[in-house]
């Protein structure tokens, strides 16, 4: 799609009809085709999702609600967080908190994660904004 006489076209993506992607190409300034072009890509842990839980339920302290008198319960902490364009966690911060010590814990162990894949978009790297629950089981 262009927009206007010297418009281009800096980069596109392609869905089939179940919304995979089947193609995705980027240009430079003169036109040409850029190998590897990455149109869009969200920030990642390296590994994947199941090395991130394993990060996750190694490192959070379990008893932090128990030894400040926390009912029994299931608790969320929703914790936002940045990864920035070098793949570091910053500005974490819970965006809710059910009290008991937990809402500090959940945003110590996010800011202490290791670096992330950072995400990109039209082929460069970018500040990327995410959102991770934790979970607490307080139990007899």
């Amino acid at each position: 799609m262009l927009v206007g006489k010297d418009a281009r076209v800096e980069g596109y993506r392609a869905f089939n009809d179940k919304g995979d992607i089947i193609e995705q190409k980027g240009y430079d300034e003169n036109g040409n085709e850029i190998p590897n072009y990455i149109f869009m890509q969200e920030a990642s842990f390296p590994g994947g999702i199941k090395l991130w839980q394993m990060y996750l339920i190694g490192n959070l302290n379990q008893n932090i609600p128990v030894k400040n008198g926390a009912p029994v319960r299931t608790y969320r902490v929703v914790v936002s967080f940045l990864v920035n364009k070098e793949g570091n966690v910053t500005e974490a911060k819970a965006e809710n908190d059910p009290g008991f010590g937990m809402a500090e814990e959940a945003v110590r162990v996010i800011s202490k994660s290791p670096q992330w894949n950072p995400a990109f978009m039209y082929n460069k790297a970018v500040t990327y904004r995410q959102k991770q629950g934790v979970v607490f089981n307080v139990t007899k």
